[in-house]
């Protein structure tokens, strides 16, 4: 497997709402071949939560 082009690297804490634009963001490029990496600093919310249902879409 090739490694991506481009990594999206997006830190956050309790913001999923942001978190959630920022994916839908880089989703609808129309370059596609890229990874995301997101960094959660310690989200005491659903964060987490909301990013494993997001990666198992």
């Amino acid at each position: 497997m090739n490694s991506p082009a481009i990594s999206v690297i997006i830190p956050t804490k309790n913001r999923i709402e942001l978190l959630q634009q920022a994916l839908d963001s880089v989703g609808n490029q129309t370059f596609k071949d890229w990874e995301v990496l997101v960094v959660d600093d310690g989200s005491n919310n659903e964060t987490v939560e909301q990013l494993l249902k997001i990666s198992q879409a």
